[in-house]
């Protein structure tokens, strides 16, 4: 028999508001027409992670997972000629409480254009070449 008793629940919750945290991953320089690979390392746990160029189209190509490394990976079809020597990336990353964050890459058709933006000022475009001319851990390895 129902009776006209009410009661009361408290349930603790916290609401996010942060953007997500992430590491994007690409080459400083790729061959136009080529596929670029990306990989990006959310900080927590995401909804979902995508790439696609500004400039040229609004193509989402979506990242997948990979269980092996946890990373989220994926390949995005570049364009044919690069607009100046180089071409933005967009990286999206939505956390499970739908933030969103974006971060704008660019990568250059190939070391010379990468060397000649860094000799021109480009502060992307020099900590990039810096980075590029380092040898990989995978190569120092490889030279002990």
């Amino acid at each position: 028999m129902p009776t006209a008793a009410s009661r009361w629940k408290s349930v603790e919750y916290a609401i996010d508001a942060t953007a997500p945290e992430f590491e994007a991953h690409v080459a400083p320089w790729a061959y136009p027409g080529s596929l670029l690979l990306i990989e990006v390392d959310p900080f927590e746990a995401v909804r979902g992670v995508y790439a696609y160029l500004p400039d040229y189209d609004d193509e989402r190509i979506p990242l997948t997972i990979n269980p092996e490394t946890g990373l989220y990976e994926g390949e995005l079809p570049l364009p044919d000629v690069f607009e100046n020597g180089r071409v933005r990336i967009r990286i999206v990353v939505r956390d499970l409480a739908r933030n969103r964050f974006e971060q704008t890459l660019t990568v250059y058709e190939n070391e010379a254009a990468l060397s000649a933006a860094a000799s021109e000022g480009d502060p992307e475009a020099q900590r990039m070449d810096t980075c590029a001319k380092r040898p990989s851990p995978q190569i120092v390895l490889a030279l002990r």
